[in-house]
Formats: structure tokens, sequence, C-alpha cells
């Protein structure tokens, strides 16, 4: 899910600064990201999960990769489970879940997988996050630069 800054000034200033900003002060910038969102994120997803499969599949690739803008990511492992999964591949079955219903005659693939939902953690997460992240990251870009405007007197 990517985050639009439309029309709103302030986050539009934020971008721009970030664009602007030199290469230690990106760092920074991506070095402060990280710390303040990794933790609520991986955090969330972990509140979230209801079986041991989505434990496994979910949270241990749950990260912030910061930039421009910071992505969310989560699932990112390409580490085949004990069983054939592969996380980075497949998640979906497990965020989303499958339809259980049963053909006749046809053997049941999807009785592991959750029942079908519209939005499993990492999206139940992301949808929390979603109002106060932007905010958040702009607040990060100018304490940033206030912080070595500072240094450089």
């Amino acid at each position: 899910m990517v985050v639009s800054v439309g029309d709103d000034r302030v986050m539009q200033a934020a971008v721009l600064a970030f664009k602007a900003a030199d290469r230690a002060l990106r760092k920074d910038i991506n070095d402060a990201t990280r710390t303040t969102f990794n933790q609520p994120w991986k955090t969330g997803i972990e509140q979230r999960v209801r079986t041991p499969l989505e434990r496994r599949v979910l949270v241990p690739g749950a990260r912030i990769a910061a930039g421009n803008p910071p992505s969310f990511v989560a699932a990112s492992s390409t580490r085949a489970l004990p069983g054939g999964l592969v996380p980075a591949v497949q998640w979906p079955a497990v965020e989303f879940g499958a339809d259980r219903s049963r053909m006749k005659g046809r053997r049941h693939t999807t009785r592991q997988l959750p029942a079908r939902r519209r939005r499993g953690p990492v999206f139940e997460t992301l949808a929390d996050m979603t109002d106060r992240v932007p905010r958040l990251w702009a607040q990060l870009i100018v304490k940033a630069y206030c912080d070595a405007a500072d240094e450089s007197r």
C-alpha cells in the first residue's frame, strides 16, 4: 500500500526536504524512520496473528524499508518453511486466507489456511498506521534538519 501526499502541502514539503537533503542527512532521516516505525509495525503484526502459520510466515520479515517514501515490509523471507511454503511468494494465502469450499472428490488442499477474509494481520496493522505515519515521518524530517542546523553552529 502506498501513501499518497496528494494536495497536502505539509507532506509535499516533507518529501521535497527529503529529496533536497544531502547524503548524511538522508541517512539520519532513514535511521530515525527505521528506529521509530520498526517496533510498532512488527508489534502490531505480532498482536494480530492468530495461528502459528501466520506467525511463521508474516512476522519474521516484518520491517521498515526506509526511503522516500518508507515501505512497510512483511513476509519477506525467501527460505522455504518445512512443507515447502515460501513466505515471500505465498504470503497472500496466509494473509487473506483461502476459500474453504470442498469440491466433490477432490482433496482438501486449503485446510491448513485461514478462512477467506478481506484483511489479515498485516493489512489491519497498516490500516491503523496510515493516519499517523505520514505526519510522524514529516516530523522526523523536520527534526533531522533542526538537529543538523544545531550541529553546524
